[in-house]
């Protein structure tokens, strides 16, 4: 095997995609130094380092699976090493070489000429590729992710429509818009922890939901924008997860680092793609709608304190209309802070359904705002708001509760639902506990060696503390039984008692507050319920929380029951 030998002029040939050039072809170079980034427990150990051709060094990180070699010395400082599969990229305005393997390796003991840096000052560009490295990162060859600008004609027909993708497809290339893009988020399971993004894509025959996880992530979110069209190859395609689409495709594209996505030009690719709901047609769902309306009222952007976090953010409510009727929508964070005027239209992209209180509708990390848009369905709803519409009066009545089975409820794992069932049983032993004195601060407190309550949230200390309900409550119908915790206030409402009051009422008679809190078992009540999936030992449970509970008045009930039988009647004749 011949000796390794470095070409001046390799970096510049790399700093510049020249993926044609014969020195991109397996360049050799040499580490000028190297050590290990900066990682948190449990993510993958990799090293930074500079490369050199003797002429320029340029930046570069050596893939967790190359680990190894720098662990054991077998790759140090001036090194020379023969790349395989690489990446270039230039994000944030640092320009490295991601490497992923390695075609060779030999030992140097000296440094190789007298390198600079080749981004120090960007003179080292040549003007042979026009291509926007900051947009678009070009691969060595198809063992990596590829994104490039492409200004060229291509021929329509080699592209595969979207609404035809499926997993026996072999070769499939797709070109669509971006409608939709997530932030990027962080989960952990019994792997470790990761990360993941999606985004969603569109032509004229469909839309299709596109997910990266972890070293993909790295790859593509910094180059996928909103609006822009692409062409996306070499993904897998899985069956769709319906809970976290509202799309109508049956698969989406899963991307790993073979993956290729270049960004091309802007043509006749439609600019928006939504699947409208009418506002008389929005009903709970798991999955969020799209949505167009006229806007009759705009509040004001107003600041909150949000609970979890303690940090200030901001949310605003608007009214919005169309021919079939009219909802409140909020808008959450930055969206509250968007220019929304009265009597504009709003097409809406992904927006979440609540069905409390009435069905309204609340902003998520992935809903699009579009104001005044060129499509059909907007000049007609703003033609017949000109017409009529503007003197439409609001009405925004609470919905029919619809009550669900707890079979129901827990087979699809609804976030919000209400029930008609029965108090079967309160766990006595743990009804309350002891709550932090100051206004507006829930926290439990804790004895200390002093005979103190401690607030660590508040930081103090106190010899009084007050008392909050905490209870765990079995509730069943005709289908099955659950268990739900009820918090303090809605546990007033049912008991008709404070904590504090009950603490006392126990402490004088035990037998007296067991006789109490039996009065309310075996009684049937409508329950709203608010659930969500929670990780405890690595192991997923659905957490339901009662948020209203009520007794079933039979003679409202029996009213209700009567009408819907009468318009049953009146709709089969």
């Amino acid at each position: 095997m011949q000796p390794m030998k470095l070409e001046e002029g390799t970096v510049e040939v790399l700093f510049n995609n020249q993926n044609e050039h014969p020195l991109f072809n397996k360049p050799v170079l040499q580490v000028l130094m190297c050590q290990k980034v900066n990682h948190k427990e449990g993510e993958k150990l990799r090293y930074r380092a500079y490369l050199s051709d003797g002429l320029h060094y340029i930046r570069a990180v050596f893939g967790s699976e190359l680990t190894p070699l720098l662990e054991t010395n077998q790759i140090e400082k001036y090194s020379l090493v023969k790349l395989d599969s690489f990446i270039f990229r230039l994000i944030k305005g640092n320009a490295y070489i991601y490497i992923y393997s390695l075609a060779g390796y030999e030992n140097c003991n000296v440094e190789i000429g007298n390198p600079t840096p080749i981004y120090s000052d960007g003179s080292n560009r040549t003007d042979t590729n026009k291509q926007k490295v900051n947009e678009d990162e070009t691969p060595k060859k198809s063992k990596v992710a590829k994104s490039v600008e492409n200004k060229q004609t291509e021929d329509p027909n080699k592209y595969t429509q979207i609404n035809s993708i499926n997993p026996f497809c072999n070769k499939w290339i797709i070109k669509g818009r971006i409608v939709l893009k997530s932030d990027i988020r962080k989960f952990s399971n019994k792997k470790g922890e990761g990360k993941l993004f999606s985004f969603e894509i569109a032509d004229d025959s469909g839309q299709i939901k596109v997910v990266a996880f972890s070293e993909s992530v790295d790859i593509f979110y910094p180059i996928i924008e909103i609006g822009r069209v692409y062409t996306i190859q070499k993904g897998e395609i899985k069956m769709s997860k319906k809970t976290f689409s509202n799309n109508n495709n049956d698969y989406e594209i899963q991307l790993d680092v073979n993956s290729e996505i270049k960004k091309v030009e802007d043509n006749e690719t439609p600019k928006f793609f939504f699947n409208f709901v009418k506002i008389k047609d929005i009903t709970s769902s798991n999955a969020p709608i799209d949505i167009v309306g006229i806007v009759k009222e705009a509040g004001e952007a107003v600041s909150f304190i949000v609970k979890a976090t303690q940090k200030e953010s901001l949310r605003r409510n608007i009214t919005l209309i169309d021919e079939t009727g009219s909802i409140r929508a909020t808008f959450w964070g930055a969206k509250a802070e968007e220019e929304i005027e009265v009597d504009s239209v709003l097409a809406i992209k992904s927006i979440k359904v609540s069905d409390f209180g009435g069905v309204s509708l609340s902003s998520i990390h992935t809903s699009q705002i579009h104001k005044n848009p060129d499509i059909s369905e907007s000049h007609s709803l703003l033609g017949w708001y000109n017409t009529e519409g503007k003197n439409v009066k609001i009405d925004l009545p609470e919905r029919d509760l619809k009550i669900f089975n707890i079979s129901d409820v827990k087979n699809q794992e609804m976030p919000y639902s209400a029930v008609r069932a029965t108090l079967m049983f309160i766990k006595e032993d743990n009804l309350m506990y002891d709550s932090c004195k100051e206004e507006n601060c829930t926290k439990k407190v804790y004895k200390n060696e002093f005979g103190e309550y401690r607030c660590e949230k508040c930081d103090k200390n106190s010899y009084e503390c007050t008392h909050r309900y905490l209870i765990h409550a079995n509730i069943s119908d005709s289908t099955g039984q659950l268990w739900a915790t009820l918090f303090n206030d809605q546990a007033i409402l049912l008991l008709g008692m404070s904590a504090s009051d009950f603490r006392e009422m126990a402490d004088n008679d035990p037998n007296q507050s067991q006789m109490f809190i039996k009065k309310f078992l075996y009684r049937e009540y409508i329950i709203k319920l608010r659930s969500r999936q929670d990780n405890y030992n690595d192991e997923i449970k659905m957490r339901h929380n009662i948020s209203e509970i009520r007794e079933v008045n039979y003679k409202e009930e029996t009213k209700k029951e009567i009408l819907y039988v009468e318009k049953l009647l009146r709709e089969s004749n």
